[in-house]
């Protein structure tokens, strides 16, 4: 499995704003970021965020806050609208704080998230400990960093 980690956690101080929310033609540069590694060579994409993180996932139109801690979120297809609002509503009443998985179809196999969330609580501390963070994302089976 290859697996591309992207650092977006930090603050930004000399810019005075998020960078990965600044606007390059019809995206923000973290989502031109995030595109370029949506390819077949790469199986799963990891987003470490940190100062700003529920603005930048605002900003990235995710439909989901990023999770506080070492938690992820995972964003997918669904197969069509209906089943992923049904999903949304059950998952919001039944679990409201825990991660959910959607995925493409209707197979139980299990198969990694094409792109994750991770949020790094120690971000001040410098940019090793988002490398940490994406490196504690990383699952069992990655082949590439």
């Amino acid at each position: 499995m290859n697996v591309a980690i992207i650092l977006a956690a930090g603050e930004s101080r000399r810019m005075g704003q998020p960078k990965q929310l600044l606007r390059f033609d019809d995206k923000t540069m973290l989502g031109c970021v995030i595109d370029a590694f949506d390819s077949p060579r790469v199986d799963q994409t990891i987003v470490v965020l940190g100062h700003k993180a529920d603005e930048i996932a605002q900003g990235l139109n995710l439909s989901t806050n990023v999770p506080p801690d070492e938690d992820s979120v995972v964003v997918g297809a669904v197969c069509n609208r209906d089943s992923a609002r049904r999903v949304r509503r059950s998952c919001l009443k039944s679990a409201p704080t825990k991660t959910v998985l959607m995925g493409d179809t209707a197979r139980l196999e299990p198969r990694p998230p094409r792109l994750r969330f991770v949020r790094n609580p120690h971000y001040q501390r410098g940019m090793f400990t988002s490398v940490q963070a994406g490196l504690r994302a990383l699952p069992k089976t990655a082949k590439l960093v």
